[in-house]
């Protein structure tokens, strides 16, 4: 099997249909000089100026300038900048993996450089979307294997094809959850950077708190050192939460759960439509059907219960972000500690929505900050959250379009 090399941010297998789950920056007029893009969006006031930041975008910049690469698809052998930070590495560091809090700009950063990199053979992707494909990729590997008597390693012929397809793989929210997912990506990456494929990935942790606590973390422990080594580590910790500037009085997310919170969310959701009568749709994911239950005009409206409790996941959300260019979601409880699924489907979810741009009109039972306090995975849930709060704005509300109808 090999990759289906296109135009989108997608990347496996020809008969897995993808999408990219984030639009990247446009760096128009200044593909070559990312760090002149950066500052005059600090001159227009677009920006607030940051040194952590900037030390970050020089640092893509250079590394943005040394994968230039011809659009001919041969692969290229790549350079590196003289090592600007003390980091301890062996050779030269091969990735940078910019890691900080919630709302440091991580993901802008990594989108304007990606639009910098002249270059057809990259991609960049969510890694929740990553993660699925893969699974989906080393599934059908098998399958194929069975019929054909071909006992082959899926995993390392996925990281081969791949690394015939691009020179440099950009990941957004990079995290373990689960001790498949570590084993899976330590092989993946290690090929990848075998293979001169860089890397370029944001996270909240540093890599030595990656999985922390997971299950059989000690076999995750070597590609912890492993990434350490080869990729350039860039702290943005500390500062400012950007996400939080700018919030709008625009009421969009309704706390407690009662009657006014039920009027408003009615009231909304008849505004979006025009006040047309909703009706009910049924989209295709993957051969089955998922029910929408109240929908118009782009705008669906779902319960929590029907989007986290029930067995939905990523190909679910990503047949509802194809189709809506609007969310309802009424009756988001404050989690308890055993409601942990919920809690993670609900912060990949939302994860996936701001990805898209998707608009957001929720009821909740409390604040966001005070939707999953305890239990496993609630120190991740801060960056939903913090997702939540910016989703508020009249800066996330005015951008995008309303094009899906």
């Amino acid at each position: 099997m090999a990759f289906r090399h296109t135009s989108r941010c997608g990347l496996f297998d020809p008969n897995i249909e993808v999408s990219c789950l984030s639009s990247v920056a446009k760096v128009t007029n200044h593909a070559s000089d990312l760090v002149s893009f950066y500052f005059s969006r600090v001159k227009s006031g677009d920006l607030q100026r940051d040194p952590q930041q900037e030390g970050a975008v020089r640092l893509l910049s250079q590394f943005s300038d040394n994968l230039s690469a011809t659009d001919d698809g041969s692969r290229k052998r790549f350079s590196w900048w003289p090592r600007v930070h003390s980091v301890k590495a062996v050779g030269d560091p091969i990735g940078i993996y910019l890691f900080g809090g919630v709302g440091r700009g991580k993901t802008m950063l990594m989108d304007m450089f990606f639009s910098s990199v002249k270059s057809t053979r990259k991609r960049r992707v969510h890694f929740h979307i990553f993660m699925r494909e893969a699974h989906q990729w080393i599934h059908a590997r098998r399958q194929k294997g069975k019929e054909q008597d071909d006992s082959g390693d899926p995993i390392m012929a996925l990281a081969h094809s791949l690394s015939k397809q691009i020179d440099l793989l950009c990941f957004d929210e990079f995290e373990i959850s689960d001790v498949a997912d570590a084993l899976i990506i330590r092989r993946i990456f290690s090929s990848l950077l075998d293979n001169k494929v860089r890397l370029v990935t944001t996270s909240n942790w540093h890599p030595e708190d990656l999985y922390s606590g997971g299950l059989q973390r000690e076999l995750f422990i070597p590609f912890i050192k492993f990434l350490k080594e080869q990729v350039q580590i860039v702290s943005l910790c500390g500062g400012t939460d950007y996400r939080l500037l700018g919030l709008s009085s625009r009421p969009v997310y309704f706390s407690p759960l009662d009657d006014a919170a039920r009027i408003a969310l009615r009231g909304l959701f008849d505004t979006l439509t025009g006040g047309g009568d909703s009706r009910s749709e049924e989209l295709r994911v993957e051969g089955r059907a998922l029910h929408v239950g109240r929908a118009n005009q782009g705008v669906a409206w779902f319960n929590f219960s029907e989007l986290c409790q029930e067995a939905v996941g990523v190909s679910d959300y990503l047949a509802i972000i194809d189709r809506f260019h609007t969310l309802v979601i009424s009756d988001i409880p404050i989690m308890p500690p055993e409601q942990r699924n919920e809690a993670r489907r609900f912060s990949i979810l939302i994860d996936m929505l701001y990805e898209h741009k998707i608009k957001l009109v929720c009821s909740a039972a409390g604040k966001p900050e005070e939707l999953y306090v305890r239990g496993t995975g609630s120190r991740e849930f801060l960056r939903t959250a913090s997702r939540l709060r910016e989703m508020q704005t009249s800066i996330y509300l005015s951008g995008g379009s309303f094009k899906k109808l």
